[in-house]
């Protein structure tokens, strides 16, 4: 991809500089880095016919060999891959990103596919454990943050139909909270991160484990009538993701809130954590309540819209879902979200007075 160098990143070349050298350091510049950047439409239909483009130069060649054997659906799904890793990595361009992720995308199709045609399980098994398989490699050796991002969403998506498969349900819990864990250790090591630049590598799975987190939650919101499925639960118990999520909420209110208020008052620290404890008890079957409000927090104090959109996003979508829900009964849902705003609310009054009180005594000090 091309990255577009801002003017105070080129004075910054030249600065301190005579003009030859600032000539020189100019001329040292990719040209590719002093193109003015696209605007977003135009980045948004070369990706279009990127995508276009590829689906039909790979229709056109499935059309003439796959209709003679059906054999050859591994073969060309490899052969995509393979087509898409080598263009990855000799050009960088946006067409050319989007043209081979989806050369990638439909070559893990199409080899998952062989896959079950030759499996001898004759079910989804085979395939699934392919896709797992095929994108935990892909996810270490294809330069491209999308496709970083897109692996680790396939690979839990495709997990969850082998764990009801394999009647492993009681696991489901537990799936959520790792991946948010895992999300908040990025989060932990940022700075760290980006001075060793390998935020291109780290970003995209951490945004994918918090996505994925975010699906996995939404399967508590699911109900099945008993008499259907007999007894059939999408997400067993569902207090556990709840208190495994409040557990980690806690631990990075407290640090966050240490950082900015010195002195930090333990009445105040005791205060806090019986309002998160109120809340976990109060939403112990609905966990996406206590999750969409931890991303929103930690998009708040990151500065990070994506993550600020994403939490008010899935907060949304999960309300919805819950409040719909026939699990429940709705004089129990209104309560449950009534008395969250309220904590809500004097959680960030508090929040707030203690910042005061700080930057007061900080302007009282100075004076």
């Amino acid at each position: 991809m091309t990255h577009s160098i801002s003017l105070q990143e080129l004075l910054a070349k030249t600065s301190g500089h005579s003009l030859h050298e600032a000539e020189a350091a100019l001329q040292a510049i990719p040209i590719e880095k002093l193109e003015t950047p696209q605007p977003w439409y135009v980045r948004t239909l070369i990706g279009f016919g990127a995508w276009m483009s590829s689906w039909m130069l790979m229709s056109f060649i499935l059309g003439i060999n796959l209709l003679v054997e059906s054999e050859a659906y591994g073969v060309w799904g490899i052969l995509f891959m393979i087509l898409a890793l080598v263009q990855a990595y000799r050009v960088r361009s946006l067409f050319f990103n989007q043209f081979g992720l989806s050369l990638s995308l439909t070559g893990q199709l199409l080899f998952a596919i062989g896959v079950a045609e030759q499996s001898q399980f004759g079910d989804i098994t085979a395939p699934l454990i392919t896709l797992i398989l095929t994108n935990a490699i892909l996810l270490l050796i294809y330069p491209d943050r999308v496709h970083r991002f897109l692996s680790i969403v396939f690979i839990n998506a495709a997990l969850l139909p082998l764990v009801y498969k394999w009647q492993l349900n009681a696991l489901i819990p537990f799936f959520a909270p790792i991946l948010v864990l895992i999300f908040g250790a990025f989060i932990h090591f940022q700075p760290r991160i980006l001075a060793q630049g390998k935020t291109e590598w780290f970003a995209p799975i951490a945004a994918g484990a918090l996505v994925s987190a975010m699906a996995w939650v939404l399967l508590s919101a699911l109900y099945v009538l008993p008499e259907l499925l007999d007894d059939f639960q999408f997400y067993p118990n569902p207090w556990i993701t709840t208190v495994a999520i409040s557990v980690l909420f806690g631990i990075a209110l407290m640090e966050r809130v240490r950082t900015t208020i010195d002195p930090f008052p333990p009445v105040i620290a005791g205060l806090l954590g019986a309002l998160l404890s109120v809340l976990t008890l109060l939403t112990l079957n609905a966990p996406g309540i206590l999750l969409s409000l931890l991303v929103l927090w930690l998009g708040k104090h990151q500065g990070s819209r994506f993550y600020q959109g994403l939490g008010i996003t899935f907060l949304c979508l999960f309300i919805a879902a819950f409040f719909y829900g026939i699990g429940t009964t709705l004089w129990m849902k209104s309560i449950i979200l009534c008395t969250s705003g309220f904590a809500l609310l004097l959680a960030q009054q508090l929040l707030s007075h203690l910042q005061k009180q700080q930057l007061h005594s900080q302007l009282q000090e100075n004076q």
